[in-house]
């Protein structure tokens, strides 16, 4: 039985990874395995939908970033969807918003919709 609090899964194209729910180093490295999964089906775009993601934890974005980071460097186009006012947006937003070293920057070859 999975998880009652997260859920994760791809399209049968393999272009969109839709994530639901709570997102922390527990659950993020099965949304990394999604990621995976579309690098070796030699995709060339990705989208990361992010809109129905209830809790994300700051721990998991590291997590997250190294997985984009090593997508982008295989040639991926990730997108993630994390439009403006969703949980997604926010913890993103207040992450890179931290001064100095602290900030965190938005996952490495990745684009964020809805952002400038």
């Amino acid at each position: 039985m999975g998880d009652p609090f997260f859920d994760v899964d791809s399209d049968p194209s393999g272009g969109r990874v839709t994530v639901r729910g709570i997102v922390d180093a527990s659950t993020v490295p099965a949304v990394c395995a999604r990621v995976e999964e579309a690098v070796r089906q030699d995709r060339t775009e990705l989208t990361v939908d992010l809109r129905e993601v209830q809790i994300l934890l700051a721990s998991a974005v590291p997590l997250l970033d190294a997985a984009v980071a090593a997508a982008a460097e295989r040639g991926l186009v990730v997108t993630l969807d994390a439009p403006p006012g969703c949980v997604a947006d926010r913890v993103l937003a207040v992450l890179r918003d931290l001064p100095g070293d602290v900030a965190i920057a938005p996952p490495v070859g990745a684009e964020t919709v809805g952002q400038p």
